[in-house]
């Protein structure tokens, strides 16, 4: 998201407010899905592991899943900000 507002002023030179929108809109929407994809993938890990034992747990449960996630997500984050650095 910094990188996306650093880079306006550059972008204000060159293109429309039409394009600017779409640039801008186009990027945090493959962010949006990408946090969807993460975020079902661990949804379905939870509910394969968890079918039997969710109703008696649910506390522990959303409580587990919403760690996986945050995990994950940081994760993914540092491998991309690591692939960007080598």
């Amino acid at each position: 998201m910094f990188r996306i507002v650093a880079g306006i002023p550059q972008w204000l030179l060159r293109l429309t407010p039409w394009q600017l929108i779409g640039v801008v809109s186009y990027s945090l929407m493959l962010t949006l899905i990408e946090t969807l994809l993460v975020f079902l993938f661990v949804l379905v890990v939870i509910a394969l592991v968890a079918r039997r034992r969710l109703p008696a747990n649910l506390v522990p449960a959303v409580t587990v899943f919403a760690g996986l996630t945050t995990a994950f997500m940081v994760a993914l984050l540092l491998i991309s900000l690591r692939d960007r650095h080598s």
